[in-house]
Order: C-alpha cells, then sequence, then structure tokens
C-alpha cells in the first residue's frame, strides 16, 4: 500500500525543529564564504544531496551551541 505524501504533523514538526539546519545548509551552498574563480561548494553540494542527514545534524549542532553559550553565560553570572 503506498502512503501519501501530503502534509502531516510529523513533517510539520520535523521541519519545526529541524528546519534551522535545513536553512544553515541551503545558506551555506549559496552564499558561499570564497568567491572568485576558486570558489569550490563540492562539500555543501554532496551535503544538500543528502539534506535529511545533514539538515537535522546542523540543528543539533546549533542547538547545542546556543545551549552550551547559554550554560556557560549562567556559569559565568554565578561567580
Amino acid at each position: 500500500m503506498k502512503q501519501k505524501k501530503g502534509i502531516t504533523f510529523g513533517r510539520i514538526l520535523w521541519y519545526l525543529f529541524f528546519g534551522v539546519g535545513y536553512i544553515a545548509l541551503y545558506l551555506k551552498y549559496y552564499f558561499p564564504s570564497e568567491w572568485g574563480k576558486t570558489r569550490n561548494t563540492a562539500i555543501t553540494a554532496r551535503q544538500l544531496k543528502a539534506k535529511h542527514i545533514w539538515g537535522p545534524f546542523n540543528a543539533l549542532v546549533i542547538y547545542l551551541s546556543i545551549f552550551l553559550l547559554v550554560v556557560a553565560s549562567i556559569g559565568g553570572l554565578l561567580d
């Protein structure tokens, strides 16, 4: 039996939570840090092909960074 590819509640939650990672991935691909003749987007092109792996991974890295910054700032306030 084939499943419908419509908008489901699970997909909405998935993209709400991991959407930050997908946006970061697209920004890294379409706005690379180096410009000119030596521009290399091969790495981000490969990541974009596997976007459902790298999008959530980027989101988790971003969330972990934010968490660590908040914990470090709270630790600095307690001293």
